[in-house]
């Protein structure tokens, strides 16, 4: 996230843990990132996106079409595109 916008981009960043949230705007001194606590089944954003990237595994955990609603592109972008992915790997 914070290499996209190191690259120029403007990148909103959610997460449901406002201890998780303190954690990435203390790595962060970049003006083009915004971190807001939500829970992602029920996102309020009164914006529309280029791009949505679900890192972790927070969509594995809503049912596969409600998750495909919350990234239906709407509003003033013609297309949108999105990124579902699991990053949880072991360490071992």
């Amino acid at each position: 996230m914070l290499a996209l916008a190191s690259a120029g981009y403007d990148v909103v960043g959610i997460d449901y843990a406002d201890k998780l949230l303190k954690i990435a705007r203390g790595k962060s001194n970049l003006s083009n990132v915004v971190f807001l606590q939500q829970d992602v089944a029920h996102l309020k954003l009164g914006q529309t996106f280029d791009a949505a990237i679900c890192m972790w595994s927070t969509f594995g955990e809503l049912p596969y079409k409600e998750m495909l609603g919350k990234l239906k592109p709407t509003g003033g972008r013609p297309t949108g595109l999105h990124r579902i992915m699991s990053t949880l790997t072991s360490r071992n």
